[in-house]
Parts: structure tokens; C-alpha cells; sequence
């Protein structure tokens, strides 16, 4: 099979990052693995789809860290690659890290990548479900049981009102964003610094305004799903507790919280199995799901990691087992188009 991951940057790839994971386990089991940057497709005569792509060297026995380092390296030749002969594309890219693109490159790129499944090549996470679910609006359609009491609005009065009649803290946050950027707990309708924050977040657009819900610790747990289902190997769910530091609400990784391991409850299941028959619909297979409490807080469908945390938390590489499933995959549709000759 010949796999392509396409990318913000090849050059800003790590090791422990989840892309490397899956590309390097696909090419430990002997597939042809590229990389591509999201701003490096074309369209042709005959609507031929190319990208420049960095091509992994045949397979030897390199660890993660010595392939990456070969993809890396900046002497290696990159050379257009006609997309349609690619049995899978991996979008590995997240817009909301570069808003000021979308229109002009990330866009572009989904609209191209929907072609490329239209024409047989599997695309995870596929394009009109990345459009769909691009912002944390995404998480209004599903059930409220599932999610906290939110509002979406730009108007600084509704967003007031919402606060006063929630009696109880909120967070207010962008609609696009990540990475947890400009995300404020408001504890009442009363904060000082209230007018503020509004301007600051009305001013770039909508706001979404979420019920504030407390969970056992600080921070969230990390959920991951692969074609709908919660991925696990030897017994051991994909599913790790991120722990925010002292004084931030926020627990992403890159602002300082920590990962540590956590049980995965009959409510968490509950929860998943809620968003599973949407997710599924969508086309969304890769999927990060965070749960605070018996609340799904959001739902990461662009790039979502956690591959290397679980990893080293268990000691449990779960990527085996989602090259596998790709693997199957394919192996039905071809025993399927045969029977159809």
C-alpha cells in the first residue's frame, strides 16, 4: 500500500508526535510512505492531483527518531507524486493553528483531497466531515445530555445574559481556535475584567460560552477513537488523563500539563457511545474526544495526538493495531471490486 501524510510542516515533525507513529508503522510494514505539505498540492491537465512529497526511503531497521531524521534531512530530493496512485491520505494539518490561511491554502487543500477520495483513495479524516466539524460548534449536534450548557454568539449582551441566568462559572472561548488559546474562566456575570474578554474574543469572531464543569482533578481525560471505536490493545483502552498545571484551567501538553494514566468509566463509555453513530456519519475515523466529569468538552478531528503519551504511559503502541485495520480495509475492497469483475 502506498500511504501519504500531509502535513503543516515535515520539518516540525517530532518523534513522539502521532503522525510519525502511523508512518512509521506503516512503513516498518513495508509500505510505501510520503509526506506532503498542505500548501503543495496541484491540479493539472485531466484534473490530475500531484503534491510535492518527501518519499521515505525503503525500509530498514531505523527507529522512529533515525526515519524521521532521513525525511528531514534537507539533501533529500522531493518530487511531485501524482495523489490518485495513493491507497490512503492522512490530513495531518490543523487550521485553526493558522486562521489567517484557510481560505487561501487549507480551503483549497480539503477541496482536493475530496476529489482524491471521489476517485478511490481513502482520505482519514475525510474532507466534508473536516468541514463540517472545523470549529467547536461541531459539538452542538449532538445531544445536550452529552455536552455542558454552551451559547454561541458574537453579541456581548447575549453572552452577559447567558452568564447571569448560568448562576455558576463558564468558559468563553473562540469558535476557531487551539491549542488554548485566549480560553477565560469567567467564575460570574460580575467579573471585573468582563467587558474586556468580551471585546478581546467578540472582536475575531464567534464566541462560544460553555457551562464551567469541575471533574475530580485538574484538567481532562483524553479519549481516542479510530473508526468509531474506543482503540485498544491487551485490555487497555486508548485513554489517558491530562493533569493542567497549578493555577491554569487549561490542559493542554505544550502550556504545561502533564499526562498521567486514568481508569475509563462505564460514564465515559456512555459518552462515546453518544457521539459514535455522528462520528461514523461524518467520516470521521481519527477522532480525540475530552471528557471533564460526564461531559465531552470537545472533540479534536484535525490532527488529533495522544499516540506517544499512551505509549509511554503503558508502554502500549496502539498504531499495530490501526495499520491493521487499514489494512483489512483494503483487503475487503479489493476481494469486493474483484467479485464485481
Amino acid at each position: 500500500m502506498k500511504f501519504c501524510f500531509v502535513v503543516g510542516s515535515l520539518f516540525k515533525q517530532k518523534p513522539h508526535y502521532t503522525t510519525t507513529y502511523l508512518a512509521h508503522e506503516a512503513w516498518r510494514r513495508g509500505h510505501e510512505v510520503a509526506f506532503a505539505s498542505v500548501g503543495d498540492f496541484s491540479l493539472g491537465r485531466g484534473n490530475r492531483i500531484s503534491a510535492l512529497c518527501a518519499k521515505a526511503p525503503p525500509r530498514q531497521d531505523w527507529d522512529r527518531s533515525t526515519f524521521l531524521k532521513a525525511l528531514q534531512d534537507y539533501n533529500l530530493r522531493w518530487s511531485p507524486q501524482n495523489l490518485a496512485d495513493y491507497d490512503v491520505l492522512f490530513l495531518r494539518f490543523n487550521p485553526n493553528t493558522a486562521l489567517e490561511l484557510e481560505q487561501a491554502v487549507f480551503a483549497p487543500a480539503l477541496d482536493l483531497a475530496q476529489q482524491l477520495q471521489e476517485s478511490g483513495v481513502r482520505v482519514i479524516n475525510q474532507p466534508e466531515g473536516l468541514r463540517r466539524s472545523a470549529s467547536k460548534l461541531y459539538l452542538s449536534r449532538f445531544p445536550e445530555t452529552v455536552h455542558p450548557r454552551l451559547l454561541v454568539s458574537r453579541r456581548k449582551e447575549d453572552l452577559k445574559t447567558f452568564l447571569l441566568e448560568l448562576k455558576k462559572p463558564a468558559i468563553l472561548k473562540p469558535l476557531r481556535g487551539c491549542g488554548g488559546r485566549n480560553v477565560f474562566l469567567i467564575r460570574s456575570a460580575r467579573e471585573p475584567n468582563l467587558n474586556q474578554i468580551l471585546s478581546t474574543l467578540t472582536d475575531n469572531g464567534y464566541v462560544m460560552a460553555q457551562e464551567y464543569v469541575p471533574g475530580p482533578k485538574p484538567g481532562d481525560k483524553r479519549v481516542l477513537l479510530f473508526e468509531g471505536k474506543i482503540f485498544a490493545r491487551n485490555g487497555y483502552p486508548a485513554i489517558y488523563r491530562r493533569v493542567s498545571p497549578r493555577g491554569e484551567i487549561r490542559s493542554n501538553i505544550a502550556l504545561g500539563a502533564t499526562a498521567e494514566a486514568t481508569e475509563f468509566t462505564p460514564d465515559d463509555l456512555q459518552l462515546v457511545e453518544q457521539l459514535r453513530p455522528q462520528l461514523r456519519q461524518d467520516g470521521l475515523d481519527f477522532v480525540g474526544v475530552d471528557i471533564v466529569g460526564n461531559k465531552v468538552i470537545e472533540i479534536n478531528v484535525f490532527c488529533p495526538g495522544g499516540l506517544g503519551t499512551l505509549d509511554r504511559l503503558y508502554n502500549l503502541d496502539l498504531t499495530p493495531s490501526i495499520l491493521k485495520s487499514i489494512e483489512s480495509k483494503k483487503r475487503h475492497k479489493q476481494i469486493s471490486l474483484e467479485l464485481q469483475q
